[in-house]
């Protein structure tokens, strides 16, 4: 084998589980272990389809020796966190790890991740930590590095922490599913993490909502993104999403994401207070047949419907479009005067299945004035994306004239972006080079990235 090139290494090892390679392979020699490194980048221990064999392959076997490649950890369980409670000192570059408990620990098993979670914050590039609840908040406020920047709590049951001692001042992301929102919830974040710059809150259930509460809720000031999604079927009410939810952060937040179920709202109306905004998403269900996720408004004309403002400072428009090969004339309408009322608005970001629909759509959505202000273009193909890890699998799908006819659309564009999966950049890097390079000829003043 040590005469194959790598190219045909690669290819057989893709018939092979990546453990059996490590425990193979590993550390033979410096050109294999260069070949096998990026195997051991990710380790995901909770998946279903790990079979028992390999697990012990790489808990005896691979992790003392190359324990130190892994970035990215993930496991399961009080069995695995017994058993990785020995050895986390060996991930000595560790960026990000994930504690997913399977239920609710009793005081041995709490005790055991507890001293997991403390292990595993003397490890200095330690950036990222996942858990399931929030169970030793004191731990990790006391022994976090500088580095560790990212806190995710997967399944938290509330979050309610009146008597706070310490506070973990190194948190600048902070993501929460929480099953019951309550009116001590924001006090509760942001006294415990008092230097949060984005939030990302994901919410079951509101309980005992009161504007009382919120009136003497003090938000950081490093606190400009914020993500709220509500999963709950019941829809929210406008005066409950605004007043108790949006209104607290009116006068900092610069970017905005709000995902609503079954909600009729009028978005314009609850953004009319923020002073800041300058990107706002948003993900709502129409109440017309066709599904259209706009991540502006699900509002189109209505009577009672406040009118946009012309002077809005939105830079940024998302939009996901499902099988939209014609659009009802509200919604027509509606995303046609959208479109004409921002007057600063130079990035598209477009989530779609179907380009040369989306062509069509713009043809007739966009006036001349206001295509000319598209600088940044950025295009998903939803066919060939994997929602479970957020990467392309594979090199997107796009119909032939989809590239020139995006240059005459926005004729001013300066830089066109799709993602495409590593694996594919690596595997076809020669016609991938030749693709842009006629693409370039396309768009002569665009920057394909």
């Amino acid at each position: 084998m040590e005469h194959l090139p790598d190219e045909l290494l690669l290819t057989l090892f893709q018939y092979l589980h990546r453990f059996d390679l490590l425990y193979s392979f590993g550390n033979l020699n410096q050109r294999f272990q260069h070949i096998l490194e990026p195997y051991l980048y990710e380790v995901d221990l909770t998946r279903e389809s790990l079979s028992y064999q390999h697990f012990v392959l790489f808990y005896k076997y691979v992790v003392p020796y190359q324990g130190h490649y892994v970035r990215d950890l993930q496991i399961s369980g009080d069995h695995q966190f017994y058993l990785f409670q020995p050895l986390i000192h060996l991930f000595t570059n560790l960026e990000s790890l994930t504690l997913k408990s399977i239920v609710f620990f009793g005081s041995q098993q709490y005790a055991v991740q507890g001293e997991l979670v403390t292990q595993a914050l003397r490890i200095s590039s330690l950036s990222t930590l996942t858990l399931s609840r929030l169970d030793v908040p004191e731990t990790i406020a006391s022994l976090a590095s500088p580095n560790l920047t990212s806190l995710i709590l997967l399944d938290e049951s509330d979050f309610d922490y009146p008597y706070i001692r310490e506070r973990i001042s190194t948190i600048k992301y902070f993501s929460l599913n929480l099953r019951k929102f309550q009116s001590t919830t924001f006090s509760s974040i942001f006294k415990l993490l008092p230097n949060l710059e984005e939030l990302r809150l994901s919410i079951s259930n509101c309980y005992n909502p009161s504007n009382l509460q919120r009136r003497y809720v003090r938000i950081p000031k490093t606190l400009t993104k914020l993500f709220l999604e509500f999963k709950h079927e019941k829809p929210i009410s406008e005066e409950v999403l605004k007043e108790e939810f949006l209104d607290v952060f009116k006068n900092q937040i610069q970017s905005l994401t709000l995902i609503v179920n079954n909600a009729a709202l009028q978005i314009s109306h609850l953004l009319s207070d923020f002073t800041s905004l300058t990107t706002f998403h948003c993900d709502v269900a129409l109440t017309s047949p066709a599904t259209l996720d706009l991540n502006f408004d699900n509002v189109i004309s209505h009577e009672s419907s406040y009118p946009l403002n012309n002077h809005m400072t939105i830079k940024v428009l998302n939009l996901t479009l499902h099988n939209q090969t014609i659009l009802a004339s509200d919604e027509h309408k509606f995303l046609t005067e959208l479109l004409n009322s921002l007057p600063n608005l130079v990035t598209l970001s477009v989530s779609t299945n179907d380009t040369k629909a989306i062509i069509q759509q713009f043809n007739s959505l966009f006036s001349k004035r206001s295509s000319r202000k598209i600088r940044h273009f950025h295009i998903e193909d939803l066919r060939r994306y994997n929602l479970k890890d957020h990467h392309p699998r594979y090199p997107p799908i796009y119909h032939r004239t989809f590239f020139y006819e995006l240059a005459q659309l926005f004729p001013n564009l300066n830089t066109v972006t799709f993602p495409c999966h590593t694996n594919f950049l690596d595997e076809y890097r020669t016609s991938l080079n030749v693709f842009l390079k006629q693409l370039q000829n396309l768009a002569t003043h665009t920057t394909i990235t």
